[in-house]
């Protein structure tokens, strides 16, 4: 029974890698609209500050998990820093109350309501 050597190779932390951040994003967000559920061809400016300004404790996986995430909850296709997950918002320092956005179909307004006063929903 022969058994290879296993070389360890050391490789700094993603938050060392800044570079790599938007080169692993794009990998992960092409591999996540191979899947078909939705594509995204763009990430907007302030998403990708955030999420390049992120010091990535979660390293790789981390970064994963957030796209996963912003396929999840997000529509279109764009990624937008809405799509990002309140505690990476948080963390960034970019978190602040977010509206909620109506699904497809979904009445607002005034309409959601008959017979309400104009202002007191």
């Amino acid at each position: 029974m022969y058994r290879l050597r296993v070389v360890p190779i050391f490789i700094p932390a993603l938050r060392e890698r800044r570079g790599d951040v938007d080169l692993l994003l794009h990998y992960f967000l092409h591999a996540y609209s191979a899947r078909g559920t939705r594509r995204v061809t763009s990430v907007a400016p302030d998403a990708m500050r955030v999420l390049l300004d992120h010091p990535w404790p979660g390293n790789v996986r981390r970064l994963r998990n957030v796209v996963e995430y912003s396929f999840a909850v997000g529509r279109g296709a764009r990624l937008r820093l809405e799509d990002l997950p309140p505690e990476l918002l948080e963390e960034s320092g970019a978190g602040r109350p977010l509206a909620r956005r109506p699904f497809a179909g979904e009445e607002t307004g005034a309409e959601a309501y008959p017979g309400a006063a104009p202002g007191r929903h």
